[in-house]
């Protein structure tokens, strides 16, 4: 999709995982670009330190990505000054400015873990976790400035998110458990997970900002298709060069460590202190995404964006491993010269 037009974006969070993928992506086609930079101690704006809605270009689309993900205990406070008081700043600055339209990325995690699936825009919304709370009370700014001051915005929910350039989060967490040379994954491999690829995700924006509601309707963005965790592992050991089968773990075994990782999660969140767990462990939640059935249906995003993931899990797996063994993120010796089968599904465990 190039640009035919004067269409500026106005984009927060560009220096990203996602963000910086996608601001290139606009890049390359053709569309100018106003990176709103935020850092971390300023989430929640001062008036000294807002930008004035006079500097930036007028009748924009304004892409929201910035905030502050689950990447290690925080407390509930520092995830709704994130996620929830700079949205409305943003809002403001949006609407100061004329905004043509606002686009803000929110996460499927809102919607928790229904008992239908597949997961479609309209399922009971029951986040678990501080993090995918704060993300629904984002929304909920967003639906309010969208009935209450006029505010053109569409929400977009994007499925877990993977791809070269991660340096954290389920794929590569994943990736670095299965790459010892006698691997384990949690559960027995036959739950369906549904990711989404970097390139897909950034495309999926773009045609949500173009062609995208404008009165707070939401759109679910994940890949072609959903896989097993067990199809995962099996491409992450095939990427490595690594053979035999990786040994799964009883969910069963992994609920008291979860219970324990859990407990000191919450310490570190309130007290600062580091203690043993903390990134060793897993949590419940970190169990629950890993082993839990989930995955979604993208039919509104298809017909009224017309997105089409084109990664699929097999070939964005393999990127992702070979990029975290091309940059030293797995350990060099667990990948082999020689060629040698790799274990399959069909092999059994």
């Amino acid at each position: 999709m190039k640009s035919s037009d004067n269409t500026v974006f106005v984009v927060t969070g560009a220096s990203g995982f996602i963000g910086a993928a996608f601001c290139d992506r606009l890049t390359r086609n053709g569309f100018p670009v106003v990176k709103l930079r935020v850092r971390p101690e300023d989430y929640a704006f001062s008036n000294d330190k807002q930008p004035e809605a006079r500097d930036l270009p007028a009748h924009a689309i304004w892409v929201h990505l910035a905030g502050l993900r689950e990447k290690e205990p925080k407390p509930l406070v520092d995830y709704v000054r994130a996620n929830v008081v700079l949205t409305s700043r943003v809002i403001e600055l949006a609407l100061r400015s004329e905004a043509r339209k606002f686009v803000h990325v929110s996460s499927v995690g809102v919607h928790g873990w229904p008992s239908r699936l597949p997961i479609r825009e309209s399922s009971p919304m029951n986040p678990v976790g501080r993090y995918h709370f704060s993300k629904l009370l984002g929304e909920r700014v967003v639906l309010r400035a969208v009935r209450k001051l006029g505010l053109p915005a569409c929400i977009v929910r994007p499925a877990m998110v993977y791809g070269p350039g991660e340096s954290s989060g389920f794929a590569v967490g994943l990736t670095r458990l299965c790459s010892r040379r006698f691997g384990v994954f949690p559960g027995n491999g036959k739950n369906r997970l549904h990711l989404v690829e970097l390139s897909d995700v950034a495309e999926g924006l773009l045609l949500a900002a173009i062609h995208g509601r404008s009165d707070g309707g939401s759109h679910l963005l994940a890949g072609p298709r959903p896989c097993t965790l067990e199809e995962l592992v099996f491409e992450i050991r095939a990427a490595l060069g690594l053979r035999g089968a990786c040994l799964p773990i009883p969910v069963w075994a992994l609920r008291g460590p979860a219970m324990v990782g859990d407990a000191a999660y919450h310490i570190r969140s309130r007290t600062g202190l580091r203690l043993p767990g903390v990134g060793s462990l897993p949590t419940t939640l970190q169990l629950d995404l890993a082993t839990r059935d989930r995955y979604y249906d993208i039919g509104r995003a298809r017909l009224e964006l017309g997105f089409e993931p084109k990664v699929d899990p097999a070939t964005g797996i393999r990127r992702l491993a070979d990029w975290m063994r091309k940059n030293r993120m797995v350990r060099q010796e667990n990948s082999t010269k020689r060629k040698r089968r790799a274990w399959s599904p069909r092999d059994g465990v």
